[in-house]
């Protein structure tokens, strides 16, 4: 054997003595193969494989940095007459496709499976590749070829013919003469005009995709004779008129992909749906009416897109959850207005298309009912209402997404949900987050700062964790500006200590400026955008005693927990910056000092305080908000006098009127909780819940609705 330098880097060794090995055994293998696929080879080819003359399988596809330049193509294969596969999948030739096709017609006449994509192969071919008469695979994709008129009739009985990212302009209609094709592939080959009418004559169809080119017209022809057809890629192009609903019915298709096209009227129902389809995708679309309750029939299905179209009416959620192996579903922006969420009576009642008859008790979940595999559900952007049922919570998606509805509330998790360790730092990748509650879980970890770096964060829960630390971080990030939408915090019941910073909440706009100076920006109609929508989200925050003018709350409604921690030191006088706080706690800390003066002037909005349970001291200053407080908003504090409370109160002929004061408690029972409040907030853009919990709403609502402003995604 004679010995040439390997052109290429020193770790191809391996598969020089790979080629070597396969050459000293050829006169005992008539047989041979050599797979040297996917192994980060690089340089040029090595001249040994021409004189492998015994070669019947050569592979040398996906090294992507591998060239066939010297020696060239032609050189390799001059003397490979026994090779019948051929695979150099992304090898980069510098011979023209024509130089290649008249080598292979003379040197590899035995050849049957040839594949080469993307081997950057360009110019006219002539019909030399044709006389290969075994040819039963062609894959050309990735390739800047011309072909010749009728080149494809002159093959005899290829099999698989992929063409994919060509420069075909129109389709090639000899094609239609070759009646054993299997697989056609001639995605992005720019392909304009119809489909051809005879596509059915390729009864042996297996694989259609003609995808990502400029198709039109309609509708879609196969007749009842491509019966082998399991998979139709037909996306990306402007097909149109209406879905044949034979498409459902196919015995063996099992992959439908008709989206992004302009496919429009309603979509009727159909018996005897296939047994066989898995995905189905019309996203993108025209279509209209009612989704077809026949979907919900297709035995296999594990997907279905119905995005971006027009349906109405109601969504039947519920007989989906029957379905087996069903993993994903999802109806996002149409124009649904209401979704079945239960199952269907089964006691013999009579079927009935009445929201009445559904168990709306129920659980789907449930023992004796089929288990639920979807993970995930889109069905934001619609204009669907009514209540979110409380077992959606106790369900594992990986993906939910409800927002952009006209939903009115949120039912309570069936069970509770227990999150323990550290918070995730990959919520900081979730840019379109604007609320998030994890209370009452087994969290233990810092204070997540890094939170706010979120920019459209507006509600954050974190309350009854193991939270620990200080909040020094946000101190240490003057030059950041955290929490810029926040507007209700709750940290309380945690096991944070140290003293507040200065900056605490300063950077928050809905928290620094009150309705009607400046902070009324975020405020919108719903006529002005159609983006918009107003959605319930109801805030457990644990306080008592509290007496709000609910007529007052808005969609800037801002509250902050600091409860039940310890902290200590004396309270920020920058606190009073935040003059649109509506609701401070700070209970059962151990703040020290007076209070300042700047929480009785400035905090002109404040309907609700506590201070109850600390070590403060002085006298509580007096002011227009500070007059109106119970004396249970300061009991607790031995040295803090004045009024409300009774110690050395100097409000002439007054009597304060405070209910019996309570004892404070580490954890607060509900029934503890404050009266019920509800307040509306704009849910905006579909974050894509693979880390959702509920936002619960307890607030009593006075019938207002409000309209959060958010730039629309594209």
């Amino acid at each position: 054997m004679r010995h040439t330098r390997f052109q290429c880097l020193p770790h191809q060794a391996m598969a020089l003595l790979e080629v070597k090995r396969t050459f000293a055994s050829s006169s005992n293998d008539p047989s041979m193969t050599l797979p040297l696929s996917d192994r980060d080879l690089t340089g040029n080819v090595p001249i040994h494989l021409a004189e492998l003359i015994d070669l019947v399988s050569l592979d040398l596809s996906f090294n992507d940095d591998l060239r066939l330049h010297e020696p060239s193509f032609q050189t390799i294969i001059a003397n490979l007459s026994k090779l019948n596969k051929l695979h150099l999948d992304r090898v980069k030739i510098s011979s023209t496709a024509a130089d290649c096709f008249r080598a292979m017609a003379k040197s590899i006449t035995q050849l049957e499976i040839l594949t080469m994509p993307g081997c950057k192969l360009s110019g006219t071919v002539d019909n030399s590749l044709s006389g290969l008469s075994l040819l039963s695979v062609i894959d050309l994709s990735f390739n800047s070829i011309t072909y010749p008129p009728r080149f494809f009739s002159r093959f005899h009985s290829p099999r698989v013919l992929e063409l994919g990212s060509s420069n075909l302009q129109t389709f090639p209609l000899e094609i239609l003469e070759l009646r054993n094709l299997k697989v056609l592939s001639l995605w992005s080959a720019n392909i304009s005009g119809c489909i051809p009418y005879y596509i059915g004559n390729l009864t042996s169809l297996t694989e259609l995709d003609l995808s990502d080119n400029v198709l039109s017209g309609g509708p879609i022809h196969f007749g009842d004779r491509v019966n082998n057809l399991e998979s139709l890629y037909l996306s990306f192009n402007s097909l149109s008129g209406t879905i044949p609903l034979s498409l459902f019915t196919h015995p063996a298709l099992n992959r439908l992909d008709l989206s992004r096209n302009q496919f429009s009227g309603a979509l009727g129902e159909f018996s005897n749906p296939s047994l066989t389809l898995v995905e189905v995708d019309l996203s993108v679309n025209q279509l209209g009416g009612p989704v077809p309750k026949s979907f919900a029939r297709l035995a296999a299905l594990e997907s279905l897109s119905l995005d971006h179209n027009y349906f109405t009416g109601t969504l039947e959620l519920f007989s989906y959850f029957k379905l087996r192996n069903i993993s994903w579903l999802s109806a996002s922006n149409n124009n649904l207005l209401s979704v079945a969420w239960q199952w269907h009576a089964s006691n013999g009642e009579s079927s009935r298309s009445s929201t009445s008859s559904w168990l709306l008790g129920t659980d789907p979940l449930k023992a004796d009912q089929p288990h639920v595999q979807l993970s995930g559900l889109d069905l934001s952007s619609n204009q669907i209402s009514g209540e979110i049922p409380s077992w959606i919570w106790s369900k594992v998606f990986h993906i939910l997404n409800l927002s952009r509805n006209n939903f009115t509330a949120v039912g309570q998790p069936l069970a509770n949900t227990t999150i323990t360790g550290h918070l995730p730092r990959s919520l900081s990748n979730c840019q379109e987050l604007i609320f998030l509650d994890i209370g009452e879980n087994f969290i233990t970890d810092t204070f997540p700062s890094w939170i706010g770096e979120l920019p459209h964060l507006r509600v954050l829960v974190l309350r009854s964790n193991q939270l620990y630390g200080s909040l020094s971080s946000l101190e240490e990030n003057l030059t950041m500006e955290y929490f810029q939408d926040l507007q209700i915090i709750d940290i309380g019941n945690n096991t944070l200590n140290g003293a507040l910073p200065t900056n605490l909440f300063q950077s928050s706009k809905l928290m620094t400026h009150p309705a009607g100076s400046g902070g009324g920006i975020y405020a919108t109609s719903p006529e002005s955008d159609e983006w918009f929508r107003p959605y319930l989200i109801v805030v457990n925050v644990a306080m008592k005693e509290l007496y709000i003018d609910v007529s007052k709350i808005q969609a800037d409604f801002v509250l902050i927990d600091l409860s039940h921690n310890r902290f200590h030191g004396p309270i920020p006088t920058t606190i009073g910056k935040l003059s649109a706080l509506h609701v401070l706690n700070m209970s059962g800390n151990a703040f020290t000092g007076v209070i300042p003066e700047e929480l009785a002037l400035s905090l002109t909005s404040l309907e609700w305080i506590n201070l109850s349970y600390n070590t403060l001291s002085g006298r509580i200053p007096s002011g227009p908000q500070f007059s109106t407080f119970p004396s249970s908003s300061f009991q607790g504090n031995e040295e803090l006098y004045g009024c409300p409370l009774p110690i050395q109160c100097t409000l002439k002929g007054s009597s304060p009127k405070d209910p019996a004061p309570s004892t404070p408690s580490m954890s607060k029972s509900k029934g503890d909780w404050f009266d019920d409040i509800m307040l509306h907030l704009f849910i905006g853009l579909g974050f894509g819940v693979g880390f959702s919990t509920a936002v619960m709403v307890r607030l009593v609502y006075s019938g207002r609705r409000w309209h959060y402003k958010r730039s629309p995604n594209p």
